[in-house]
């Protein structure tokens, strides 16, 4: 049965998984059946604390309220507490933490504290750390689940509404996934687990590498040409921002964001909206998209798009540890340096003045440093140099 999409791009979700399961069937020899699942972005910071879930494993990640024995005193305690986070939880089973050395993972993260269950605390632990213990929370041991003696829960304070990328449960999930599969302690899948990630919030003030662009005001979360999800469009009117999603959707597999894509704005004014209102960008700034603009007043249909994430598709399909396996020109992992194409490279001064850019003044070489360049360039010409035979000289 095919799962709801409740967003636009269906058309593109359709095509996009009609290839993956050609490019499957035909590279893997595996038929994908069905439709790929769908995950909602607060689903999947909810349950395991990243937007890109790996979901060929348990351990979630979840807000405290939903710990199977609290009690209906501290449920209610919950609902009425007003203050901006909440304390998530992630239970690591026995068979696992007993093989994994637990104060290292812990020491990863100064917001991450964990508790080792045993027979006495196992309806008591919330008392035995600095995130739980200020709620005063009770359990009721009539009630089934729950950490079990010799299992380790793991805590984390988070704000209410998830945001960015991660929890610091999530990152820590993966990691702990990591060692125990490294140790021979869990055992993943061989097929392919494939999910949609879908209605991401439109906008973010959580994202650190565009922080120092919109110097505090609003980002786009994936673009700032991503329409918003139409029944929250009257929130956009009111100003309420962080509630406002996008019809904004990645695909993942096993963990690893390998495509992207949205439905884009195709009404003038509210692009211009939400250029101005939202985002605050200055004349100068809308000036840049005046050509879109304009193509948007000439009359634009409703469009959306993706982009596959090729050489990390490839790198999977092949088993690959790194895209630079598999990547036509890999650039070397320490310098960033293109051994194809031998760049970067030195560029003559004439070049340079097209940019209207000067060498830097190179710093005067003593003779110690020249000795030792000689002596270096030597000990590399050796290096590279074969060693031939006498017998093939005289061939």
């Amino acid at each position: 049965m095919r799962s709801t999409w409740a967003i636009g791009g269906g058309q593109v979700r359709d095509v996009v998984e009609g290839l993956v399961k050609k490019i499957w069937r035909e590279v893997k020899g595996e038929e994908l059946e069905g439709w790929f699942r769908i995950v909602p972005y607060d689903v999947a910071m909810d349950v395991y604390g990243s937007d890109k879930p790996d979901t060929r494993y348990e351990m979630y990640t979840l807000p405290i309220g939903y710990y199977p024995t609290l009690s209906d005193e501290s449920l209610d305690k919950i609902l009425v507490d007003e203050r901006p986070s909440t304390v998530e939880w992630m239970i690591t089973p026995a068979a696992i933490a007993s093989g994994l050395d637990i104060p290292s993972f812990a020491e990863t993260s100064q917001q991450i504290d964990y508790v080792r269950i045993t027979e006495q605390n196992q309806f008591s632990w919330a008392e035995d750390s600095v995130l739980t213990r200020p709620y005063g929370f009770a359990f009721d041991p009539t009630l089934p689940g729950g950490a079990q003696p010799g299992d380790v829960i793991w805590l984390s304070q988070r704000p209410k509404i998830a945001e960015g990328g991660w929890t610091p449960l999530g990152r820590l999930r993966t990691q702990i996934a990591d060692a125990a599969v490294a140790k021979g302690l869990l055992t993943l899948p061989e097929n392919a687990h494939f999910l949609w990630v879908t209605q991401f919030p439109l906008f973010t003030k959580a994202d650190e590498d565009k922080a120092a662009l919109s110097r505090g005001r609003w980002a786009a979360t994936h673009h700032p040409f991503t329409a918003p999800v139409a029944d929250d469009l009257p929130l956009l009117e009111k100003g309420d921002v962080a509630a406002v999603k996008g019809q904004h959707y990645d695909l993942v597999l096993n963990g690893q964001e390998i495509g992207g894509g949205s439905v884009r704005i195709h009404d003038a004014q509210l692009q211009e909206y939400v250029f101005r209102d939202v985002l605050e960008l200055d004349d100068d700034e809308v000036g840049r998209f005046g050509h879109l603009l304009q193509a948007l007043r000439s009359g634009a249909p409703p469009h959306a798009g993706i982009a596959l994430g090729f050489d990390r598709l490839v790198a999977i399909l092949c088993d690959a540890k790194s895209i630079r396996d598999v990547i036509a020109f890999p650039k070397t992992g320490t310098t960033g340096a293109d051994p194809v194409f031998r760049s970067p490279s030195p560029a003559a001064p004439s070049v340079l003045l097209e940019y209207g850019l000067k060498p830097a003044a190179e710093p005067k070489q003593t003779e110690a440093d020249k000795h030792a360049a000689f002596v270096e360039q030597e000990k590399k010409a050796k290096a590279d140099t074969p060693d031939i035979a006498m017998g093939d000289l005289l061939m």
